[in-house]
């Protein structure tokens, strides 16, 4: 069994602002965080494979979720010159997908079999999707969003015990890896 601190520091090496290891059991799941990706504000809905629908309704979600004990939640803060720094979002996204996806290989490496990737935002893997013509091309790299699957935010980064101010100068991405490790 892998130490749950240890995955945290490895997440963190690699420039997650906070990572911590939380019980799935945890989770605040509500279909109205779902209805957020049907406002279509993130202009992803009903746009790749990842977002919703094309990944099921909200009994599938929390049917895949249930299948998981434990998940590590990463969290990026990106420095922002004022609420209008676009670029500086932007960076601060890349700068968090670098780490998630560093760390859904590494834990794959270490021998965890399954993975749901719940990262900031919907799919960007590929710069167009080929929803809904043809299958996803990098199905194991994938991610789809934690709102997607109707998890609070905001309680999530409160269950980690994770900072969130609402400011002009700051961005935070927050995402989860729900694993299995071998023999779960």
């Amino acid at each position: 069994m892998i130490d749950k601190q240890k995955l945290a520091d490895m997440a963190l090496e690699k420039g997650a602002t906070n990572a911590k290891v939380i019980e799935v059991a945890k989770l605040k799941i509500a279909d109205e965080f779902r209805k957020l990706c049907e406002n279509n504000d993130c202009r992803r809905y009903n746009t790749n494979w990842m977002c919703p629908p094309a990944f099921g309704d909200m009994d599938e979600a929390r049917a895949r979720i249930a299948g998981y004990q434990q998940g590590l939640v990463i969290q990026r803060i990106h420095e922002l010159i004022d609420s209008y720094d676009f670029e500086g979002m932007e960076a601060g996204h890349k700068l968090f997908n670098q780490v998630f996806v560093g760390m859904i290989k590494d834990m794959k490496s270490m021998g965890f079999e399954a993975m749901l990737p719940l990262g900031a935002g919907g799919c960007s893997r590929c710069e167009s999707c080929t929803y809904p013509d043809e299958p996803c091309r990098f199905p194991d790299e994938a991610t789809a969003s934690v709102e997607g699957y109707g998890i609070n935010v905001m309680a999530l980064m409160k269950e980690a015990d994770f900072p969130y101010e609402f400011s002009a100068g700051k961005v935070y991405y927050t995402g989860m890896l729900l694993y299995k490790e071998i023999g779960e």
